[in-house]
């Protein structure tokens, strides 16, 4: 007697990814639920089990889901719009001509792009730097969206810099209400209190699938070697600096989520030479 699985894999190229590096030629998978149970050469597999559904992967890799480890929200509907010398158009349009549907339907466009080349877990900025928590709408629509086709969605939330806000001054986000667009101002504490809405809301969420994560975007001198923003740290935002990156650390803790960021180049140093 054959054991019923849901899904058979069959004639593949199997790439485990596993500790013994496995590699089968013409391998074959078995799906039982929201688990793998069994894999192996393919006449094996269809020999031990059978399945409603079989997919034939002839002449395809059968291999673990890519995780992509950083992305920008909005960014997949602006693609074609990056040049290398101005970079993203994304300040002013992220903050004063979105809505929440167009947030909603980047992140499907985003998610199913990234599942069509095999990516299940993706990391993505909710906007340009800094996200846009001026609510917690823009990163609600993203987890809507990534929940509805099904891979796996790390979201990063937080304030703009102290320092480099990358947005004019006072911090300000527009909304499109009853056909006119009204703008808000906020603060770094409302941009704090609106990403902790975001992570008690969707951390965990569509059977853990969707995790949140706090995302500062310049603590610790990741600006301090940018080739277009050369802004020059003064030895009384140092202190600044390491309360707020503290800060971050002790929410971090208590809801229990990462932080997500990236370095530009001389970062590290600036660590290094100002925090030990």
């Amino acid at each position: 007697m054959k054991e019923q699985a849901d899904t058979l894999i069959v004639n593949g190229y199997i790439l485990a990814m596993d500790d013994k590096g496995t590699l089968l030629d013409h391998g074959g998978v078995a799906i039982k639920g929201e688990r793998i149970i069994d894999l192996g050469p393919s006449s094996r597999i269809e020999s031990m089990y059978k399945a409603e559904k079989i997919i034939d992967a002839t002449r395809m890799a059968i291999m673990p889901g890519l995780v992509d480890t950083y992305g920008h929200a909005g960014h997949g509907m602006i693609g074609g719009w990056h040049t290398p010398i101005d970079g993203w158009p994304a300040g002013e349009l992220y903050w004063h001509a979105t809505t929440p549907e167009w947030w909603y339907a980047e992140a499907q466009l985003a998610a199913t792009e990234r599942l069509r080349f095999g990516t299940t877990t993706g990391a993505s900025i909710i906007g340009s730097t800094p996200a846009r928590t001026d609510s917690p709408i823009f990163a609600y629509k993203n987890a809507e969206a990534y929940t509805k086709v099904g891979i796996r969605g790390v979201f990063g939330v937080g304030p703009p810099d102290v320092f480099v806000s990358h947005i004019a001054s006072p911090w300000s986000g527009s909304y499109l209400e009853n056909g006119e667009w009204v703008t808000r101002n906020f603060t770094y504490e409302e941009a704090m209190k609106n990403s902790v809405k975001i992570i008690d809301k969707w951390h965990n969420g569509s059977n853990r699938r969707i995790k949140i994560a706090l995302a500062p975007p310049y603590l610790f001198g990741r600006q301090a070697s940018h080739r277009r923003y050369g802004y020059e740290y003064k030895p009384e935002d140092i202190p600044v600096m390491l309360e707020k990156a503290k800060e971050m650390r002790t929410l971090a803790d208590e809801h229990e989520v990462q932080i997500h960021t990236h370095f530009f180049r001389g970062s590290v140093d600036f660590a290094l030479e100002h925090f030990g």
